[in-house]
This record gives structure tokens, sequence and C-alpha cells, in this order.
């Protein structure tokens, strides 16, 4: 499908909450590069104006994809958290041609979800129960018509192509699979948890057996650390976000920032916690319902990734191997926006890759076929 992606991706655009990331790649029999990358962060001014988002979204759009020199018009992108609903559904055993119908009846049902006006996708996560009281395990995830119609125009509107409309922990998951670690995938038992900390959004994803098998999309994150900072120290909260941003780029041991650093770690504390709280009973919750245990390793992503109070304190609490998501682990990022960073780890481009990677034609990379 798509043969004329053969070498070239289509453009991962990831419209995040406080910032916009475009994305494309170039492969060989033997490497992935990327070939164009370009980001902008939404003035802090128009951060919760929806309206002056999307004028400001098309406003530079255009601009993004002239300066970063990327190949053709076709993009991936991917419907917002806010707009997504997940749902995890407990079907009894049957024929699979029914399934389809099952799901949205359900929906219908349950969560009162109309499959004339949402777009229903589903994956079936696994079989609980034992024998003749087995089930399966399904998660649900549906946007509304008029969420995706609205997308559509946008990009149509701009002269771009919406070739695919994907979902955030999709897009996470597959970023994942490509690029971390070899201990994640070489064995087909592994389970591991993807957790990308956005602004507004925490999505929470479990992997197991190289599907995924749980989701779960948290509304807290980075925009919550900077309220509570800033109302701690008696400042705004663009003022906060730009405190965080600076103590995390400062050695401190050089510095006379320790007492800060100390009161900007207190005051986060509780959201901090909350976050914990909602990963510990996503554990929980897998372990039940798979009776098998908990994740072994969990992958940080998003911008609030490299937060390093963050970190501390969820490995404390957790009690798990926690790493950094390197997306452009062994992909060239020479000779475009990225080069320039080589300093960081990228996590927060992690959505954009998956997006890119979504029909690109990868299987000589991977030792094995993932979803």
């Amino acid at each position: 499908m798509f043969d004329y992606f053969k070498k070239t991706s289509a453009i991962g655009l990831d419209l995040g909450n406080s910032s916009i990331r475009l994305l494309q790649l170039v492969s060989d029999k033997n490497a992935i590069s990327v070939c164009a990358a370009s980001e902008e962060f939404y003035p802090t001014e128009i951060i919760d104006d929806p309206e002056s988002k999307v004028a400001f979204v098309k406003e530079k759009l255009p601009q993004m994809i002239k300066r970063g020199h990327f190949i053709g018009n076709k993009v991936v992108s991917a419907v917002p958290n806010s707009n997504l609903s997940v749902k995890s559904l407990r079907l009894e055993m049957g024929d699979d041609t029914a399934l389809d119908s099952d799901v949205k009846r359900e929906v219908a049902t349950r969560f009162s979800i109309d499959p004339m006006e949402n777009e229903i996708n589903y994956i079936v996560s696994g079989v609980v129960g034992i024998e003749s009281q087995s089930k399966r395990e399904v998660v649900v995830f549906s946007v509304e018509h008029e969420v995706i119609s609205q997308r559509l125009e946008m990009l149509d509107g701009l002269g771009l192509e919406s070739i695919g409309l994907d979902i955030l922990p999709s897009a996470i998951f597959r970023s994942t699979l490509l690029r971390q670690d070899k201990s994640l995938n070489d064995s087909k038992d592994t389970t591991f948890a993807m957790v990308d900390i956005g602004n507004v959004y925490t999505t929470i994803t479990i992997a197991r057996n190289n599907k995924i098998a749980f989701v779960k999309v948290v509304p807290v994150g980075g925009k919550q650390f900077n309220e509570t900072v800033a109302s701690r120290l008696g400042i705004t909260s663009s003022e906060a976000w730009l405190l965080r941003k600076r103590l995390l780029s400062e050695d401190l041991a050089l510095t006379s920032q320790f007492s800060t650093q100390q009161a900007v770690a207190d005051s986060m504390a509780a959201v901090i916690a909350k976050i914990a709280r909602e990963i510990s009973m996503c554990f929980r919750y897998y372990a039940v319902t798979f009776r098998g245990q908990r994740p072994d390793t969990l992958i940080l992503s998003g911008g609030e990734a490299r937060e390093p109070v963050l970190m501390k304190s969820l490995h404390e609490y957790l009690d798990i191997d926690i790493r950094i998501s390197t997306p452009f682990k062994d992909i060239n990022v020479d000779g475009n926006h990225l080069a320039f960073r080589k300093d960081v780890d990228y996590g927060e481009w992690t959505v954009a890759l998956g997006l890119s990677l979504k029909y690109m034609d990868i299987s000589g990379l991977l030792e094995k076929s993932y979803v």
C-alpha cells in the first residue's frame, strides 16, 4: 500500500497542546534517517484558546513545511487526547465476524457512544478468565466524526493530503518498538509500559506479547506542574515554565540555584504523586486482568520526560526500571533542525516519529513484524 513511499515517509504531524512538530524520514534497506524536521511552540497567551491555536497552525504550518524542505504534501496526524475516548470492554467469546457489531452495540449501550456519530476502532488485547468463563478483553477508541471532518478540512485548506489519522497510543507504541533497547522486544513474553507526559495529558500504554494490552489517558501533565510551581513561588505559569526549563539546562552544582530547585520539586510533589498513583493502578488492573506480572520496564516520553524530579519520584514510588525514550537512537539526524540539539534525547519527538512511520515500509529494519 502507498507504493510511492518506498523510500520517503509521509510527514508526521504532531499537533500537541503546547507545540507543533513535523517529521519526515527516508529509509533504505539498512537504516532510517531524518530528512526533514521542524517545530513551533504556541505563544503562551494562546495556549488555552483553541480558536487562536487553530489560526496559529494555519499560519505556521505552511511556513514550517517550506522552511524544513519537506517532500510532498502527504501527512499523518493524530486525534488529540482531548477528543479521544478510551474504554475497556469484556465480551463473550464468539464468532470473530460478529465482533465489530458486538463492540459497537456494547459501547452504545454501556457508554452512550453512538456509532452513527463516532468513528469506532478497537483492539482485542487478550483473553481473560479460564475455560468456559473466558472472555475477550477489548480496548475501544472512539472520536466524533465532526472532529475528524474538522481536521481533514483544515489540512485540505492548507494544500495537505491526509492519508491517515492515528491515535497517540499507537504512535508511541510504534516508535518505541522500533527504537528502544532490543531487550524490550527480543522476548515475546516481555511486558513493558510507555508513559507519555505532555502538557495537558498523560498517556499510559502497556504492551504484552508485542501488542498493546492496555491504554489509559489521564488529564494531568506539564500544565499542572507549571501551575503548582507558579502558586508556590508567586509567579505566572509562563514564568514557572521558563524557570523549570532553565533549571533543567543548568549544572546546579556550579550555581546557586539549589534552593530554587528544591522549592520547585516540593511544589510539584502532589502532581507527580497523582501521576504515580494512576500508573500504579494501571499496573494493578493489568496484573489482575491478565493474571500476569506487572511491566518490567517503564519508558517515559513527551515534553515532561526529562524532568529530573519526575524521574526520581516515579522510580521511588513504582520501584521499576525507568528509561527515557530515545526515538532517534541510531537514526541519523544530521542536516536538519534536529542536528542542533544533539545534547538531548528528543523524547518529545516520540509521537512525531511514530506518525511518520505509520505507512513506511520498515520491515527490513526489524527482526520481527510488529503492528
